[in-house]
């Protein structure tokens, strides 16, 4: 655009979903042109991350209940909110827990005390109770969780459109937004909805040719 405003001419904009995904994987490049060496898989961890930096369980202990929670190293003022959030200022400023390098030694220290906490509540109140209180924490939602989620249906990220035969559908919308010129999600055309329209353009069928077709289960 800026191009186009100080030339008067556009050019061609392109962007693959692959190239965006090892973009993202700068992080673990860095590491792998230091050592030569590609590093072990971390799961649910951040790289670099910390702890608590994972996915923690939550009520009703479902196999989708559970929160990932993330405080940043160089932002112990996440680890002083989280203390505080679950219930736990009895550590504030205790110079083990409050060392980043600690915790990251005794994760099997640190986390079951934050999972003692989080099992406790649903993974929504551990996310809202944490947000809150400015630490990183998002529920994990499960595709029934995405389709109920608020948030994404007023930003029409989850539509509802009426189908001919199967009623009222939720779909995904589109993650473009554009003002103007919005994409409104439509369902699909039955089979054989445009067989009138296709057959009399590109064949110059007329209706009894049509009809007969038809008939003979041709179309």
């Amino acid at each position: 655009l800026w191009q186009r405003q100080q030339t008067g001419l556009g050019q061609v904009v392109e962007v693959s979903m692959q190239d965006c995904v090892v973009n993202f994987c700068r992080p673990r490049l860095r590491s792998y042109y230091e050592t030569g060496k590609p590093l072990d898989r971390p799961g649910n961890h951040v790289v670099g991350g910390g702890v608590p930096a994972d996915i923690y369980k939550c009520s009703p202990g479902g196999p989708d209940d559970y929160c990932f929670i993330y405080t940043q190293p160089v932002r112990p003022q996440m680890w002083d909110s989280l203390l505080k959030v679950i219930g736990r200022e009895d550590l504030l400023g205790d110079p083990n827990y409050s060392d980043p390098k600690w915790r990251n030694e005794h994760e099997d220290e640190v986390n079951p005390m934050i999972e003692a906490w989080t099992t406790q509540r649903t993974k929504f109140e551990v996310m809202e109770l944490l947000g809150a209180a400015g630490v990183p924490a998002g529920a994990t939602m499960n595709a029934v969780d995405l389709h109920q989620d608020e948030h994404l249906r007023q930003r029409e990220m989850i539509v509802e459109v009426e189908h001919q035969k199967r009623g009222t559908l939720k779909l995904p919308g589109a993650p473009i937004k554009l003002s103007d010129s919005p994409v409104k999600v439509t369902t699909s055309p039955l089979l054989g909805e445009h067989n009138a329209e296709v057959y009399s353009e590109f064949f110059g069928y007329g209706e009894e040719e049509l009809a007969r077709l038809k008939e003979e289960e041709i179309i």
